[in-house]
């Protein structure tokens, strides 16, 4: 799993989630995540119909609120362990 904690300027909706991704090798199924800053799971998806390279992209099932001011992370699963690193 890795991720990144972002906080917004204003409220709002988050309505998906990118990966960069560097290649074959890292294959698998992914699943990208919305977190609170405690660890609270807010959403989650499958990305489907990935390119072997390149930037993926998974659209929640319904757009999450977000408060202004607030921590969140933003995350994706590798399942194989590969990750995009330049």
């Amino acid at each position: 799993e890795l991720g990144l904690k972002f906080r917004s300027d204003s409220d709002g909706l988050i309505t998906g989630v990118k990966f960069y991704k560097g290649g074959a090798a890292n294959g698998g199924e992914h699943v990208g995540k919305l977190w609170t800053n405690t660890g609270t799971l807010l959403g989650s998806v499958t990305f489907t119909n990935e390119t072997e390279s390149g930037w993926q992209q998974a659209l929640f099932p319904t757009p999450i609120p977000i408060t202004a001011n607030t921590t969140y992370v933003i995350s994706y699963f590798a399942p194989l362990g590969n990750y995009a690193t330049t």
